[in-house]
């Protein structure tokens, strides 16, 4: 049996909204249940990174540009001001809705037009509310932002949402910053006891807000920034798979699907073998970000062959998002996914 559909995770660097569902609709059609408008434009190609401008316009915060730990690059850190607290501190928009707004807007015409498949589903793609937090706050800082930039971001979840029909609607929560957390990566520091429930509860609570007739995912990441490889050293699947069990039991809303990453410079049978103990609900698809334009076709279907052993149905994806690769490569990527799956229908 081959793996049947596809996912993209987020970003795919097009010039645009309309360029994405165009591409993906010509190469993936029905092997898509879902298509993201690919995150485009400079900050939103770089995930978090179109959250700095929203931190830099609060008034209660100040920022100080630190070293990043390479090639003399330096990234922002926020703390809050001396003699201010939690309720000092305002976001306003973030942006999320906006956008989303704006290429549902695309979609929808697209839609209207015949030129989507019917049932296709426009993605939403959204970090956690612990990510930027996690990375653009001091760590002294970070437990008094939390709270303010979680109510933000449960304004805008809840703004598109009375925008975009809930039948068209699927919303993807990236769930990055907490798998570098429970891995010890260093600058993720948790500011929180006991990891594991922590960032169970925070995630059960986002999913509280979003209601059974959208459709909810989520993409594990262990992060891949500019395609340098994993930024944590994972043996094996172990941990994504315990994350995405004590998800399952924990989240009271039906998961519509989850993805896990896979390295392509591991051994795919002692990486994968962890998937074998998965409990999801039947109403989770499963992706498997098992393609790799590197290795191509041949280690592609390598690793499709070793997941296979452990587990009968899945669907494929990247690791993460393709957003900063060169756009040129997007095509070939794209005829991966469809050449070594099946489609829905």
């Amino acid at each position: 049996m081959r793996p049947v559909g596809a996912l993209l995770v987020g970003s795919v660097p097009l010039a645009g909204a309309d360029e994405v569902f165009a591409t993906a609709t010509e190469l993936l059609g029905n092997h898509l249940k879902r298509i993201p408008d690919g995150e485009t434009g400079e900050l939103r190609t770089e995930f978090i990174f179109f959250q700095v401008p929203v931190f830099d316009a609060v008034a209660a915060l100040e920022r100080t540009d630190v070293d990043a730990g390479h090639s003399g690059a330096t990234i922002p850190r926020f703390s809050v001001r001396e003699g201010l607290g939690e309720d000092d501190i305002e976001f306003g928009e973030l942006g999320y809705a906006r956008v989303a707004v704006e290429s549902y807007g695309v979609f929808s015409r697209r839609k209207q037009e015949g030129r989507l498949p019917a049932g296709t589903r426009f993605q939403v793609s959204l970090p956690t509310p612990m990510s930027p937090v996690s990375t653009w706050v001091d760590p002294a800082h970070r437990a008094t932002l939390e709270r303010p930039y979680e109510l933000a971001m449960h304004r805008e979840v809840v703004e598109l949402m009375a925008a975009i029909p809930h039948e068209d609607l699927a919303i993807q929560w990236d769930v990055c910053q907490e798998v570098l957390m429970i891995e010890g990566r260093a600058g993720f520091e948790p500011w929180f006891d006991d990891v594991w429930q922590s960032i169970l509860s925070r995630l059960s609570r986002a999913a509280t807000w979003i209601p059974a007739d959208v459709e909810m995912g989520y993409h594990l990441c262990y992060g891949d920034y500019k395609h340098q490889g994993p930024m944590v050293d994972l043996p094996d699947a172990s941990d994504l798979v315990r994350l995405a069990n004590d998800m399952s039991d924990a989240i009271i809303r039906p998961i519509n699907w989850i993805q896990l990453p896979v390295p392509r410079d591991r051994d795919p049978a002692s990486y994968l073998k962890p998937l074998g103990g998965l409990r999801l609900h039947p109403e989770t698809e499963l992706y498997l970000g098992l393609v790799h334009l590197t290795d191509g076709r041949a280690g592609t279907l390598r690793r499709i062959e070793a997941a296979q052993q452990v587990i009968q149905r899945f669907g494929v994806s990247t690791e993460c998002g393709f957003g900063r690769r060169n756009p040129e490569t997007v095509r070939e990527l794209m005829e991966l996914h469809r050449d070594v799956a099946d489609p829905y229908v």
